[in-house]
């Protein structure tokens, strides 16, 4: 049977109409073809922080990242593995709806070397699922095609081991279809199944020895070698050979390969992570997943490096995306390719980071470099070239330090390359790179400098909190709402108004003995060419990725504030949680007073929330509960647009962004060095020697305590920093996300 003939039959089963194999193809190449873009980039009047970004991800799957790493003994796959993780790393804390990814593989067997890795993964997936889900009988006509197939792959004896029929009762239709489809796109897969899965009898007669001396006995020994006999194949032996020919099949075929298509290949964050983690909910990648889906590449990778096709690719998406959306391109090679500056004119408004692997241990890791080396491999210069400069006083010195990376200063320029001799290094560069590149145009992030806590705390560190609750606590965090958003503002019209004159005139406006905190800011915000709205929960979470301030308030009984204050006491790192508190309990005649606060941020344990009671009530004046819906909390999230903005204010942050930048960061710079005298003993030691809280700082030497006076002093910030970068024992914290509560502040700070 030819498949002119296949096609014009179809099989009727239970659920419908089922489609043959190559209606199936059709279906799914149309399917493919006519595939709209996930890629929707944000309107022209969308807020200045929430353009969103565009990540491309170019990932060397070629035969020599087969190689483990130098020392490893890990499992087959070490680096392919590796790179899976690199993507999820790149999505695991992006919240924002509007944030796209693409991902190219390159080195690959595919036509022109290169595949889309998610969409691959996706569509592996879906093929299956048919398989899986369509149980049904196998339909003969299928079966006499796949034994056509295999009888024209040297299984030439095939139907005189067995029949299709018999075969049929051991193969439902998904399997059959399956089957045919991969073993007909691919003769050489077909001639290994029949060498790795059928026996020897399918492939040529084999003699029967007894039946051979009878004969020969008969005969009086007079037989030639031609005299042979053939046994046909038993049902169970039978059924062996295709479970064997299914599973290898499935193992080895280039199941959902799909070559890269610039039209069809990019994917939102929330996309990408149901893609790559298998699951709609927000799971961990796990070991489990990750052998999983290496096992459906690997039929398809290790090949070439062509990596001149994955950047062409690229340079046409970023090409098409609206230029307010940030552009960033993470490369993972470790080839020779052709020279670099061929492609560079092909990236102008794209942040490139690039990643070398190498296999010597001769490197230098954990290093950003301004100049390349004379002894780099060709492959490694050309990354080099192709990588974006970054200004050294821009980048967020204090993270990169702290988690162990260094890079070079004396020319004012870095490099986003990287050398890499184990996966785990190369998983860190991509994330700062990547972390580096989505703020670099975020500079008004400066101005809510360090003094962000130590001002706000320092300010209210002599309020009662009985007296918050019931009176003032509307003003409190509606100043610090306008506050630090006027803050973003570099060389704001009409200056920055200070945190005690706004809340003063709060005061004075709408009184001490409360106010609705949320019609407070929707009648005062305009006033500074500010904007608010409440928003959801999942508003709250873009928001504080954004580095914008989000207001919140609750309303809670006598007794339930009581509870309230008696947990934060005896649990000050505590998170609050129905367990402890249930408003649901509450009486409908109990009389409830209400209360407002800023939500700094979020981890996947909790919301975290700053008060306004100074830095000695519960964690440094920060405080923790599990759900919004715990202590029935609503939100406005506070921020400015460009259309905010004055013509001057605009020019300003074009000629004056760098210089305040590089001001904040020389302080900064000098923290490790700088040295502080108590005034107290008079002795001085080194600033990171002291600790304590924001407002009060204990000397090293006599131990005695003093006041911080002065907001922004470089004790005061070290003491902030310290306790901001150090993770709580339960918060699985990493700090080069925005899970902890002082993270968010501490990038936000540098960046």
């Amino acid at each position: 049977m030819n498949f002119q003939k296949l096609n014009m039959f179809r099989t009727n089963v239970e659920s419908g109409h089922e489609l043959d194999h190559l209606e199936w193809d059709s279906l799914e190449r149309d399917t493919l073809e006519s595939e709209q873009s996930e890629w929707d980039p944000p309107s022209d009047g969308t807020n200045n922080m929430e353009h969103g970004s565009l990540v491309g991800l170019l990932l060397d799957v070629s035969g020599s990242m087969k190689k483990n790493a130098v020392g490893s003994v890990q499992e087959d796959g070490e680096w392919i593995r590796s790179l899976f993780q690199v993507i999820d790393d790149i999505i695991k804390h992006d919240c924002q709806t509007n944030n796209q990814i693409f991902t190219i593989g390159f080195g690959c067997k595919s036509s022109d070397g290169t595949f889309d890795i998610l969409k691959s993964i996706e569509n592996a997936r879906k093929q299956r699922e048919k398989m899986d889900n369509n149980t049904s009988k196998a339909n003969i006509h299928i079966v006499e095609e796949i034994f056509d197939v295999l009888k024209n792959c040297g299984a030439k004896y095939i139907r005189k081991w067995t029949t299709a029929e018999i075969a049929q009762q051991f193969l439902t239709q998904g399997e059959a279809m399956f089957a045919l489809k991969e073993l007909h796109k691919d003769k050489a897969l077909a001639t290994r199944v029949v060498h790795e899965c059928l026996p020897e009898a399918c492939r040529q007669i084999v003699r029967d020895d007894h039946v051979f001396k009878v004969i020969n006995f008969v005969f009086g020994g007079v037989t030639t070698s031609v005299v042979s006999t053939f046994r046909q194949a038993k049902p169970s032996e039978v059924q062996s050979a295709i479970e064997s020919g299914i599973a290898y099949i499935r193992t080895n075929a280039n199941i959902g390969l799909l070559s890269f298509n610039m039209f069809n290949a990019v994917k939102s964050i929330q996309n990408a992570a149901t893609t790559l983690r298998g699951t709609l909910r927000n799971d961990e990648l796990t070991n489990g997943r990750i052998k999983e889906l290496f096992e459906i590449v690997k039929p398809f990778i290790y090949g070439n490096t062509p990596i001149e096709s994955a950047l062409q690719s690229a340079s046409q998406i970023f090409r098409h995306a609206q230029s307010n959306v940030e552009k960033v391109m993470i490369v993972v090679s470790d080839g020779e390719w052709n020279d670099a500056l061929s492609f560079a004119g092909m990236f102008e408004n794209v942040t490139v980071v690039c990643c070398f692997v190498s296999r010597s241990s001769k490197i230098t890791p954990r290093h950003l470099f301004d100049t390349a080396e004379s002894y780099w491999d060709i492959g490694a210069k050309n990354l080099f070239k192709l990588s974006s400069v970054v200004p050294s006083q821009l980048l967020p010195r204090a993270m990169i330090l702290h988690n162990g990376w260094s890079f070079d200063i004396e020319k004012n320029r870095t490099k986003l390359f990287a050398h890499v001799n184990n996966p785990e290094l190369m998983r860190e560069i991509c994330r700062i790179g990547k972390n580096i590149a989505c703020n670099q145009d975020c500079l008004s992030d400066l101005l809510v400098t360090i003094s962000l806590d130590i001002y706000i705390n320092q300010s209210n560190s002599e309020l009662t909190a009985r007296q918050q609750v019931l009176g003032t606590c509307y003003a409190n965090a509606s100043a610090t709402a306008i506050h630090l958003s006027l803050k973003r503002i570099l060389g704001r019209d009409g200056g920055y108004p200070e945190f005690e004159i706004l809340r003063d005139e709060l005061i004075r406006e709408y009184g001490s003995e409360g106010a609705n905190t949320f019609n407070v800011l929707k009648t005062v915000c305009s006033r500074y060419r500010l904007r608010c709205s409440e928003i959801n929960v999942n508003g709250v979470y873009r928001a504080i990725v954004a580095k914008r301030i989000v207001v919140a308030k609750f309303h809670l009984t006598d007794r339930e504030w009581d509870v309230f204050g008696a947990f934060y006491r005896s649990q000050p790192e505590g998170i609050l949680s129905k367990l402890h508190l249930d408003i649901r309990q509450r009486s409908s005649g109990e009389r409830q007073s209400g209360h407002a606060v800023v939500v700094t941020s979020y981890t996947k344990n909790c919301l975290i929330l700053m008060n306004s009671w100074g830095d000695r009530w519960a964690d440094k004046g920060f405080f923790r509960v599990e759900r919004a819906d715990v202590l029935g909390l609503e939100f406005m999230d506070v921020y400015w647009t460009n259309e905010d903005l004055s013509r001057s204010e605009k020019r300003y942050f074009k000629e004056h962004g760098s210089e305040i930048a590089s001001q904040l960061v020389a302080k900064l710079r000098g923290l490790q060095q700088q040295t502080y005298t108590c005034p107290l003993c008079n002795i001085t030691s080194q600033v990171s020697t002291f600790t304590g809280t924001l407002s009060r700082a204990e000397c090293p030497q006599c131990q005695e305590v003093f006041a911080c006076s002065e907001a922004g002093n470089i004790l005061a910030m070290n003491i902030y920093l310290t306790s901001i970068a150090t993770p709580l024992p339960d918060d699985r914290t990493d700090l080069l996300s925005d899970e902890h509560h002082g993270v968010v502040i501490y990038e936000r700070l540098q960046q």
